[in-house]
């Protein structure tokens, strides 16, 4: 969406162009809003939700006889937890497939099928075309009139979280934001979490710790260091949690791994002087 000043306005005038701007951004807004709410649910989801940049296709498959066409292709969910999975894409009632090369531009990503962005177009009440390109120009076009999509199972046979669990969190985060957080529901919420990713248990950690459920919490976070032992924040984190429970000699380690790799990490350096305060001696102290 393109604003600009509307004819007859001064170009000092920063109100009036302000207001047109404001005009043309609700109402390019309302009509995103209309044409979304026209799309089928399945496809909605992969518009708005998937990020598949960067990443590169995996498996083109054109079935001329059954007019359909599959795509398997890496992509990053980008709801309130960010994951990244496999996804393949199936669509049905296929009415034009085109792929197209331009190959005209200079440097490594020329001829490359790393995707760049993707784009969902309504065609008509029942007919909708999605268009992947790729760095390079290179795009595939697909104009459909049915479409579905599964994750494909990592190497361990884990497909990620669900869009309906992601949602649950986001919830549960705003409750959290509202000092209404109960236990019982963040519970249920982390049963249901079992088994996600680092980024995944780091961010409800952080959900536990806002709430002031510190065994909740530290349970996350040393969850996410299990698969991502080496990410200094979390190991803070947790150091802090563990002293906001009073368990000082299970921050301290945690602390001092922080300041072997941050020798100034403030949050580190203030905990340490804490956890210090709290295990000296009374008549060392004086």
């Amino acid at each position: 969406m393109k604003f600009f000043v509307p004819d007859g306005a001064e170009p000092d005038d920063l109100e009036a162009a302000t207001q047109t701007a404001i005009r043309q951004g609700s109402a390019y807004a309302a009509y995103l809003a209309e044409v979304r709410e026209r799309l089928p649910e399945a496809l909605r989801y992969i518009a708005e939700w998937i990020n598949f940049g960067d990443s590169l296709l995996e498996e083109l498959d054109v079935d001329l006889e059954a007019a359909a066409v599959t795509l398997r292709i890496g992509g990053e969910t980008i709801t309130f937890l960010s994951e990244e999975k496999t996804f393949r894409l199936r669509f049905g009632g296929v009415t034009r497939c085109v792929v197209t090369n331009a190959g005209e531009c200079g440097g490594s990503r020329a001829n490359s099928l790393e995707a760049e962005i993707h784009e969902v177009e309504l065609i008509a009440p029942d007919l909708f075309e999605f268009r992947l390109l790729f760095h390079g120009r290179a795009e595939i076009a697909v104009r459909f009139r049915e479409f579905g999509w599964e994750v494909v199972p990592d190497e361990h046979g884990n497909v990620g979280l669900s869009l309906e669990v992601a949602e649950e969190i986001a919830g549960v985060a705003t409750d959290v934001a509202k000092g209404k957080l109960d236990a019982r529901v963040l519970r249920d919420l982390l049963a249901k979490c079992a088994g996600g990713n680092a980024y995944v248990h780091y961010r409800l950690g952080k959900m536990a710790l806002d709430g002031r459920y510190y065994a909740l919490t530290a349970e996350q976070f040393r969850l996410s260091l299990a698969s991502a032992p080496d990410h200094s924040p979390t190991r803070f984190q947790l150091a802090r949690t563990l002293y906001l429970a009073g368990d000082y000699a299970g921050a301290s380690p945690h602390l001092d791994a922080v300041l072997r790799e941050n020798p100034t990490h403030p949050g580190a350096l203030r905990y340490r002087a804490l956890v210090s305060e709290q295990t000296v001696p009374p008549v060392a102290r004086g």
